[in-house]
């Protein structure tokens, strides 16, 4: 127990934040003992962004810059060789022909008027395609009623399936009013068997099982923490729950190209890690609230804390209705976890004129709130780059753990003084009623009773009665931690006299 109360709690907190940094360290494997390959586009040859310039697709390098709507022009990145290609969409339409035009693949035959639903269905009479629209119809049945959202869907590509002796059109569109980058909409494996089940599982499957222990650690640990102190701090309860949906949600994020690979709807895919961003912010703005002191600030964060989940149940409700799907929506907001950040960080600098713990917890969010606030505006011009925000939250979080251990430190080291003057003050307790019941002063009480018994027995009586309430006060105070009233100190001593 002792060890519980000492170094344990620094020690579990220590763990924590080694796990957070692993679960972001890159992999020492690299695609060089890899068995695939990340080319930037799934064709090979030239492109072109909204109508721009034609540029030549180059190595492994990422198409950065941002899009609405992208053409590619050229031949498959498979090869005798290199068979397999597994190309990951999220978000977007996309579209292949060959040089006459025909169809020959798209995710946007889900959109009812849409070229690829003419081409497949009204002007088709092939009975695979009515076959593969019942199938559908019953493997994804949200996407198919949700038929304006792309979602996360993986096409894969196998040498031989499309001609490469001729130059094959591959278009690209993002549906969304906001600013992407390519790298962010689309990415590409190339290899042998599953290439992108292999690339899951070099890249990505060290980090998420670090998250997973961060998901369990973060809803056990922290609480743990609060009770091995003695009482329920929501401060560490808001923190583990935070790590919790921190963790889900990063966990979804890092394998957001492959979810479609266990989950064949490629709504509900998106659904999932869309979903985990809101669960995500609304244990964020619980934690900020837990870390205000005053009450006036406490009521303002209540107030943002329903504003921002009446926003998010808004937002499920139109995403399930095919009103405003979750990313549409997330245009939203983003504007309106802007504004929160903003006012809960104007808070705490108000906080943190008077109190020095506030100025370093606005500090250790810095990061979060100008990475948040880098994405926001990404959404509507075009930044290089790609989430900042998440970089933020992990710094941010990082310094939250650093942060949380210093301060169990230093509560540690207050329980330990507390429980020194406790005993301190216990050992004076007994001093003062060892010095106000002395041996004399009970031969001096018990003979002038005894006297008294045989004078005046009603007296006797009485003077027995006092005595012993004037020593049952003395065992009492040993007991008591609080400070004693004046009226009952006043009585003591008239038993006292």
């Amino acid at each position: 127990m002792k060890f519980l109360k000492g170094k344990a709690p620094a020690v579990i907190v220590t763990v924590f934040i080694l796990l957070a940094a692993l679960a972001f360290i890159p992999l020492s494997l690299s695609t060089r003992v890899a068995f695939y390959r990340k080319p930037a586009a799934p064709i090979k040859g030239v492109y072109s962004i909204d109508g721009g310039p034609w540029t030549e697709t180059g190595g492994e390098g990422l198409i950065t810059e941002h899009f609405q709507r992208i053409v590619f022009k050229g031949s498959p990145v498979v090869s005798e060789y290199i068979p397999f290609a597994d190309v990951s969409f999220r978000n977007v339409w996309f579209t292949l022909r060959d040089e006459e035009g025909s169809l020959l693949y798209t995710n946007d035959y889900r959109r009812p008027g849409s070229e690829g639903w003419k081409e497949m269905f009204e002007s088709s009479t092939d009975d695979v395609n009515r076959t593969m629209y019942e199938f559908d119809m019953k493997e994804r049945p949200l996407a198919m009623r949700m038929n304006d959202t792309p979602g996360y869907e993986i096409w894969p590509v196998e040498y031989g399936e499309y001609p490469d002796d001729e130059e094959l059109t591959l278009v690209i569109e993002n549906p969304y009013s906001s600013y992407r980058s390519f790298s962010e909409c689309v990415q590409v494996t190339v290899g042998l068997g599953s290439p992108g089940i292999s690339r899951q599982s070099m890249e990505t499957q060290t980090p998420t099982w670090g998250l997973v222990a961060l998901c369990v650690l973060g809803i056990v640990l922290f609480p743990a923490v609060s009770f091995i102190f003695g009482r329920v701090q929501i401060q560490y309860l808001s923190f583990g729950f935070l790590c919790f949906f921190w963790s889900v949600y990063s966990s979804l994020s890092l394998n957001s190209w492959y979810l479609n690979s266990y989950i064949y709807d490629p709504v509900i895919c998106m659904t999932l890690h869309r979903g985990s961003v809101f669960l995500f912010f609304v244990s964020l703005l619980v934690y900020f609230r837990a870390n205000l002191q005053k009450d006036t600030s406490r009521i303002i964060a209540a107030v943002l804390e329903i504003i921002f989940m009446l926003v998010t149940a808004a937002a499920f409700v139109l995403h399930f209705a095919n009103i405003c799907d979750l990313v549409k929506f997330s245009s939203y907001t983003m504007w309106v976890m802007a504004a929160d950040m903003v006012i809960l960080a104007v808070l705490l600098s108000v906080e943190a004129k008077k109190d020095k713990n506030a100025f370093t917890y606005l500090i250790s969010w810095m990061p979060m709130l100008l990475t948040l606030l880098i994405d926001i505006a990404d959404h509507f011009i075009s930044i290089p780059g790609d989430r900042f925000s998440r970089i933020g939250f992990t710094i941010t979080l990082l310094l939250q753990c650093v942060r949380l251990l210093i301060d169990l430190h230093t509560q540690y080291r207050e329980a330990i003084r507390y429980q020194q003057m406790q005993k301190e003050l216990y050992e004076a307790k007994v001093s003062v009623m060892a010095s106000q019941i002395q041996p004399h002063f009970m031969y001096n009480a018990l003979t002038s009773i005894a006297m008294m018994c045989t004078i005046d027995p009603g007296t006797a009586q009485e003077a027995t009665i006092t005595f012993a309430k004037y020593l049952r006060t003395n065992m009492d105070s040993l007991k008591q931690t609080a400070p004693v009233k004046f009226e009952a100190a006043l009585e003591h001593l008239k038993k006292d006299l």
